[in-house]
């Protein structure tokens, strides 16, 4: 028997790819970029910009970024993806902050149950061109940081501490050094990459960011002596490199550091004696420091002082 119609096929979503001003659309970038971020912005966003926006392409191309950072940051999984994806502005969507151009400049996803290769990540970030504060720590990262960071030099507070992907910062999974290009931010003001078990040494490219008052490079696995160099960096006020594998004697350099108020560098291999104006200088100080003399290897305590955090350090004899 014929049927008396014959079903016509469903019609698709329009779509809503978007041109800009060269006739060009958006290139697809990543491994995830076409089945994610560009076919949302396509079939299923609905946003415009504001008509009285000064660069309305600008605006497009940030929302598709930011679109293809939730999806590679596997955000359907998050702890709070509030208004994510929504036919708001993304300067409404949880954790992010736009500046007086309605562009991004501060994403803060801390402890946020992202997940995801952070090369990708990275490369989708160095879109956000008015970016100054990126906060992921406590995520779970695979890959390392890629070469293209040093592209987001606007960059202020930069934390991509604690990756969940390992433990304790000494096992595998780890990032295989910090590539040089970080040294092209030298906007930053606040540094954090402690905790993902970066090995190598502490790379001389961070001496070139002169504007950083907090380093945190604890709890990794780096190597290496103290470098004279971080006398460089003469507006650091916080500095740690508690629990790495460091060796040798703090360096003399680090008299210059006259904003300095809290230095942590305990479980390393370090030795006495201190540079004479730390002992005299009011370093933060933790009574766990203390704890366990008898793993305390600097006896000479006059040397030493209690006002630092080298209480666990057993580079092998004492001043």
């Amino acid at each position: 028997m014929v049927p008396s119609s014959v079903p016509t096929a469903p019609t698709p979503a329009p779509s809503r790819r978007v041109f800009l001003s060269d006739g060009e659309i958006f290139s697809p970038y990543g491994p995830f970029s076409w089945c994610g971020g560009m076919e949302w912005l396509e079939r299923t966003d609905r946003w415009t910009p504001p008509e009285d926006a000064e660069n309305p392409e600008a605006l497009w191309v940030e929302r598709y970024h930011m679109a293809k950072f939730y999806y590679e940051c596997a955000g359907d999984g998050w702890a709070n993806s509030y208004s994510w994806l929504s036919a708001g502005s993304v300067c409404d969507w949880e954790g992010v902050d736009c500046d007086d151009s309605s562009q991004v400049s501060s994403i803060d996803l801390l402890d946020n149950t992202l997940r995801g290769n952070l090369h990708y990540i990275i490369e989708t970030l160095t879109h956000l061109e008015h970016l100054k504060f990126l906060n992921l720590r406590e995520n779970v990262w695979t890959g390392t940081i890629p070469t293209s960071i040093g592209l987001m030099t606007n960059l202020e507070h930069l934390n991509l501490a604690l990756n969940l992907n390992h433990r304790d910062g000494h096992i595998a999974n780890g990032w295989t050094g910090i590539p040089s290009e970080i040294g092209s931010l030298t906007n930053l003001e606040f540094l954090d990459l402690g905790a993902n078990g970066v090995t190598g040494t502490v790379p001389s490219a961070i001496f070139s960011l002169t504007n950083l008052k907090e380093l945190y490079l604890e709890n990794n696995a780096l190597t290496g002596t103290v470098s004279s160099a971080f006398g460089s960096l003469t507006k650091l006020e916080t500095l740690d490199l508690a629990r790495n594998l460091l060796s040798g004697e703090l360096p003399s350099e680090m008299s210059n550091l006259e904003y300095l108020t809290s230095l942590e560098c305990w479980e390393n291999k370090l030795i006495p004696p201190m540079p004479p104006s730390l002992i005299d200088c009011k370093l933060a100080f933790d009574s766990e420091w203390s704890r366990q003399s008898e793993e305390n290897c600097f006896t000479d305590t006059t040397n030493v002082g209690i006002l630092c955090d080298l209480s666990a350090n057993c580079g092998g004899g004492s001043n």
